[in-house]
């Protein structure tokens, strides 16, 4: 069984390389990357290769969205049995429980500022019960994930400055987001119609060049996690052998409105060409499907006519009909 991520990108076989490093190590290692970009995937591949032959050794994933206060403390630090509000049999502390294990925050920059105190405060108790000089330290691995640079969230005003100065001593990695490395949707769009077919206990469907095209160009804002939710749509969706995508990936409007989204947000991959040679393309097109009935176009664009009217006169579409 492989741990690696997907992908021949020059980022993932990095990715990959500090994987393997890592999990030859106890190092504490610190997770970046935008929401969906398999933060966690990372973590559960160093855990699963760290611990390989002795796979009883836990990993415990801390999600600090689902638990309340009370909780949280309880399962940092442990309780005694009687503790008002907590069940009545007493609980060790995390890192009692997770001994020559990984303890895994997810994303911790979502968390309160009192969440993030008490996760410092387990911190700063884990350093000393790791200190070499006790008589019998713990051996236990902290991965930490987020959004983004620990300084960046700081000013931000989203992290803690003494969490922060914690995170900064970690190892890190740093995943990109999936617009960064297009060149590896192909092997995924591969890898989750086979996973979706496994699950539904299916044929694999025909995915032609042009299904790749058009998902190798969307923006994926949410990054792997969206890219796998329209996967399984299409599967699912899927009919005489031939993969099918959602109808709002491959209508033409909606890949007009993305192009305008992408110019006049600047989100997106980088633009090369002017925008006006981009805008020019882009109008025309429009105006071709309708045989340079503005009426159409326009409402096709949810443009004025006559704003559509006096642009492309500006970019010479007009002119060029006559």
């Amino acid at each position: 069984m492989t741990y690696e991520l997907i992908g021949t990108s020059k980022i993932i076989k990095n990715i990959n390389k500090q994987i393997k490093k890592l999990s030859s190590s106890s190092h504490d290692i610190h997770i970046i990357g935008e929401p969906g970009t398999g933060k966690s995937v990372v973590a559960n591949n160093i855990h699963k290769l760290s611990v390989k032959g002795n796979e009883k050794l836990p990993i415990v994933d801390l999600k600090l969205t689902n638990i309340d206060e009370t909780e949280l403390c309880a399962v940092l630090f442990g309780y005694q049995e009687g503790t008002p509000g907590l069940p009545d049999a007493s609980r060790k502390d995390l890192a009692s429980i997770t001994e020559g294990g990984t303890i895994l925050i997810e994303e911790v920059d979502n968390a309160s500022f009192r969440y993030q105190h008490h996760i410092t405060s387990f911190l700063n108790e884990l350093v000393d019960l790791r200190d070499s000089s006790n008589e019998n330290p713990f051996n236990i691995r902290i991965i930490v994930t987020t959004k983004d640079h620990p300084a960046t969230l700081v000013h931000k005003n989203e992290l803690l400055d003494e969490l922060a100065k914690h995170l900064v001593s970690f190892n890190q990695i740093l995943i990109p987001p999936l617009r960064e490395r297009k060149e590896d949707i192909p092997y995924l769009v591969e890898h989750f119609v086979v996973e979706a077919c496994n699950k539904l206990g299916i044929q694999e469907p025909a995915i032609d060049i042009n299904a790749i095209s058009i998902l190798v160009d969307q923006p994926w804002k949410n990054n792997i996690r969206e890219l796998k939710a329209v996967i399984d749509r299409s599967v699912i969706f899927s009919s005489n052998g031939m993969f099918t995508l959602p109808s709002d990936l491959v209508d033409e409007k909606s890949k007009v409105t993305r192009l305008l989204e992408t110019i006049l947000t600047g989100e997106g991959q980088e633009i090369d060409a002017p925008l006006d040679t981009i805008e020019r393309g882009l109008i025309n097109t429009v105006l071709k499907r309708f045989n340079f009935d503005l009426s159409q176009a326009a409402q096709f664009l949810g443009m004025n006519q006559e704003t559509l009217e006096h642009r492309a006169d500006q970019l010479g579409l007009i002119r060029e009909r006559k």
